[in-house]
């Protein structure tokens, strides 16, 4: 056969294949075109939906770490607190100890303010001393001068003390002179404490009572020599009678004049 017969099929073939190869292509691209088009929304949103999670986990980790600050500065705080009000707990503490310290001092002094104003009223003799006289005298004599003087030095240091002076005669004479004498003898043992030691005055209760209350019988020379004297006693409340009893050693040291 020759050739040129056969190049009119041989174009008709190439054109039915390339007519083939074309439909074929177009069909893939009409198959796969949509597919690829659904792929690429579905990783688009994927992608948007995956940039949302990840932007929804960021402002969560923000808002954890936030709370976490937060959580941390509030327990700082409340341990801050805790140790302030730990503090102040131990200052209320030391200063609730140290009020109750005082109040026990105070309620220590009040008692014994309280025992001191009691026994002021509660006096104790702590001394006694005589003063003789000659008969019908109303004059100190050098020995009586020293007893007064030693009784008046152991006053000195005592704050609190009353002194109680009596004077007596013996039974010789009427009774009004001799109440009288003895008034005189007493006011003689007051006017010498109070001029020449400074006693004060109202510290001093004298009275007289003559021939009363005798300290020997009167039928003797010596009982009479006895009797014609002034009796001192030196009283102090018992809160400072331990004090006072010094002064009763001291003042009964001289012994009585005979």
């Amino acid at each position: 056969m020759q050739l040129w017969k056969l190049a009119p099929v041989a174009g008709a073939v190439l054109v039915a294949s390339l007519s083939t190869g074309c439909a074929t292509k177009k069909y893939v691209r009409q198959q796969v075109d949509p597919v690829n088009q659904r792929v690429s929304q579905v990783e688009q949103q994927s992608n948007q939906k995956i940039s949302a999670l990840e932007e929804k986990t960021a402002q969560g980790l923000s808002r954890i770490e936030e709370k976490t600050l937060s959580a941390d500065n509030h327990a700082g705080q409340a341990a801050q607190a805790a140790a302030q009000a730990s503090q102040q707990a131990a200052e209320a503490g030391r200063s609730a100890a140290d009020a109750r310290s005082l109040a026990e001092k105070g309620l220590a002094k009040n008692e014994e303010l309280a025992r001191a104003m009691e026994n002021l009223d509660n006096y104790h003799q702590v001394t006694d001393e005589v003063i003789l006289f000659g008969f019908g005298k109303a004059v100190l004599t050098r020995e009586a001068k020293a007893k007064l003087d030693s009784v008046a030095q152991a006053l000195g240091n005592n704050k609190h003390y009353v002194v109680q002076v009596e004077g007596f005669t013996d039974s010789t004479g009427s009774l009004d002179y001799n109440l009288d004498l003895s008034r005189r003898r007493a006011n003689a043992v007051v006017n010498y404490l109070t001029l020449e030691h400074k006693i004060p005055l109202y510290r001093i209760h004298m009275a007289g009572f003559g021939e009363a209350a005798p300290a020997a019988a009167n039928k003797s020379r010596t009982g009479r020599q006895q009797n014609r004297r002034v009796d001192i006693r030196v009283f102090s409340p018992e809160l400072t009678a331990r004090a006072a009893e010094s002064l009763g050693a001291t003042a009964s040291s001289s012994g009585p004049t005979q």
